[in-house]
C-alpha cells in the first residue's frame, strides 16, 4: 500500500529557530489515527536556524536517521561520538536500551534535514552511531531503501533487518513512502 501525504496534509509548526513539518504525530501535534507506517515513527523535515538546536535529551529502542539535506548539524551523545554531518550525509543512530544526544547547528547559515525514526525489530540492541556521505545533492523524486538494523549487521551496509521502507525524498513540499 503506497500512502501520498501531501504538503497541505503535513503539520507545520514554526519556532522562530525551528520550522518543521511533520508527517506523523510528534510533539505538539497529536492524531491518533496517524501515530505510524508500519515501523515508520517519524518523519520530520526540519529546518534550524544557525546557532540553535536541540539540547542533550533521551531516546531508547529506536533508529534514528538523520539526512542533511543544506547546511550542516553537530551531533554528540552519551557515547563520547561527536560528529558534523554535513549537506548529502546520512548518519544512523542505534539507540538501543538508552542513550542520550543533541544537535546543534553551529554553521552560520540554516540547516534543513530530514529526521527518521523507525521501532527496532528487537528490543535491547546495542547502542551505536555510524555515518556515511552519500552525495553532495540528493536528487528530486529518487527513492531510498531504509532499513531498522537487527543484531545481525551485514559488514557491507550495516543493515540487515528483512523489514524496510523504501521513501521517496523530495524537498518541501511532499512525501510518499511505502512498505516494501
Amino acid at each position: 500500500m503506497i500512502e501520498i501525504v501531501k504538503a497541505n496534509q503535513r503539520r507545520f509548526s514554526d519556532r522562530e529557530w525551528l520550522q518543521t513539518y511533520w508527517l506523523f504525530s510528534f510533539a505538539s501535534y497529536y492524531d491518533p489515527r496517524n501515530i505510524r507506517f508500519g515501523a515508520l515513527r517519524v518523519f520530520n523535515d526540519d529546518v534550524v536556524q544557525p546557532g540553535e538546536g536541540f539540547p542533550t535529551h533521551p531516546h531508547e529502542e529506536m533508529e534514528i536517521i538523520t539526512v542533511v539535506l543544506d547546511g550542516e548539524i553537530t551531533h554528540a551523545d552519551s557515547m563520547g561520538n561527536k560528529a558534523v554531518i554535513r549537506a548529502g550525509d546520512v548518519q544512523r543512530m542505534s539507540t538501543g536500551t538508552g542513550l542520550t544526544h543533541s544537535e546543534f547547528n553551529i554553521g552560520e547559515s540554516p540547516v534543513h534535514f530530514y529526521q527518521i525514526w523507525l521501532f527496532p525489530d528487537q528490543a535491547g540492541l546495542a547502542h551505536r552511531t555510524a555515518g556515511r556521505a552519500v552525495c553532495s545533492r540528493w536528487p528530486q523524486a529518487r527513492a531510498y531503501r531504509v532499513r531498522s538494523p537487527s543484531s545481525q549487521m551485514r559488514p557491507s551496509t550495516g543493515v540487515s533487518s528483512p523489514k524496510a521502507m523504501r521513501c521517496r525524498m523530495t524537498p518541501r513540499p511532499a512525501g510518499v513512502c511505502s512498505s516494501i
